[in-house]
C-alpha cells in the first residue's frame, strides 16, 4: 500500500512543465507544485537531489531489494530437481523432454514442489528465507519470482507513467500497451498456487484493459462521453473483479 505513493512522490519532484513567458521565453515550474520554479535554488539544491535519492530508495530500490532476496534463494524456492527425482523413482521410467515439460507445468507437480519447499524450512532455515515468505508463498515454485513482476508493474503505473503528460493520448496508449503485456504474461504463466487466485488476477487485468481501451476511445473521440453504453461498459469493467471474488468466496 505504501510503495505506490512512495514511488510516485520522488518521481514527481523531477517533472517540470514549461510555460510561455512572452519575451522572456519559457519558464519552468514543478508540475505538482507550480509555485516552485525549476530554475530556482530551492529546486536545484534541495528538491531535485532529494528526489533523485528517493528514486533509488523506492521505485528502483524496492524491486532491486526483492530481487536480491529471491534470486539467491531460487534453488530452495523452486525444488524442481528434487521433485523430479522423487517422481522418476516412483514412475520407474524415463520421460521425453516434451512430457517432462508438461509435467513441470502441471498443478499436481507444482503442489508437490510446494510441499517439498515448506518441508525443507520446517526444521532448519539458515538463510532466513521464511522471513520474506510473503514475497513467494502465494506463487507456484516455478514462478517464485513473480512478485518482481507485480512490484515493477505497480511502480511503472503509479510512478514512471506519470512522467508522461497527464491525460494525454500517449499516456493512455503506453498504459494500454503495458497492460496487454502484463495480461499476456499472466495468462502464459498463471503463477498463483490456487487457480482461483489466477482467475481473480486475470479478471482484474481484463478490467483494467477494458477501462484503458474505453478511455483511449473517449480521448480520440470514437466514443461520446454521454453515450450510455460507454458508461455501462466502464461500470461493468469495474464490477467484474468484485463478482469473481464473490463467486470464489462462495
Amino acid at each position: 500500500l505504501a510503495l505506490p505513493s512512495c514511488a510516485f512522490t520522488p518521481v514527481q519532484t523531477l517533472v517540470c512543465d514549461n510555460y510561455d513567458a512572452g519575451d522572456d521565453g519559457d519558464v519552468y515550474f514543478l508540475r505538482v507544485a507550480p509555485t516552485i520554479s525549476c530554475e530556482g535554488a530551492l529546486w536545484r539544491t534541495v528538491i531535485r537531489p532529494y528526489g533523485i535519492l528517493m528514486i533509488f530508495v523506492y521505485p528502483l530500490g524496492v524491486p532491486l531489494m526483492y530481487a536480491s532476496l529471491l534470486l539467491p534463494a531460487r534453488e530452495a524456492l523452486n525444488p524442481t530437481t528434487k521433485a523430479e527425482e522423487e517422481l522418476d523413482s516412483t514412475l520407474d521410467m524415463d520421460l521425453d523432454m516434451d512430457k517432462r515439460q508438461m509435467l513441470r507445468l502441471s498443478s499436481s507437480f507444482q503442489r508437490q514442489c510446494s510441499t517439498l519447499r515448506m518441508e525443507a524450512f520446517e526444521n532448519d532455515d539458515p538463510d532466513g528465507i521464511l522471513a520474506f515468505k510473503f514475497l513467494w508463498i502465494d506463487y507456484e515454485p516455478r514462478c517464485f519470482w513473480w512478485e518482481l513482476v507485480e512490484v515493477t508493474k505497480r511502480v511503472f503505473f503509479c510512478a514512471f507513467l506519470s512522467i508522461v503528460q497527464y491525460g494525454s493520448k500517449l499516456q493512455i496508449f503506453i498504459a494500454l500497451c503495458a497492460s496487454i503485456l502484463y495480461e499476456a504474461m499472466l495468462h502464459q504463466f498463471e503463477p498463483f498456487v490456487f487457480d482461483e487466485d489466477d482467475a481473480i488476477a486475470l479478471t482484474a487485468c481484463w478490467s483494467i484493459l477494458v477501462t484503458l481501451l474505453l478511455s483511449c476511445m473517449l480521448r480520440v473521440g470514437v466514443l461520446s462521453p454521454s453515450a450510455w453504453y460507454a458508461t455501462a461498459l466502464l461500470i461493468g469493467a469495474a464490477l467484474a473483479p468484485i463478482f469473481v471474488v464473490i463467486y470464489v468466496v462462495r
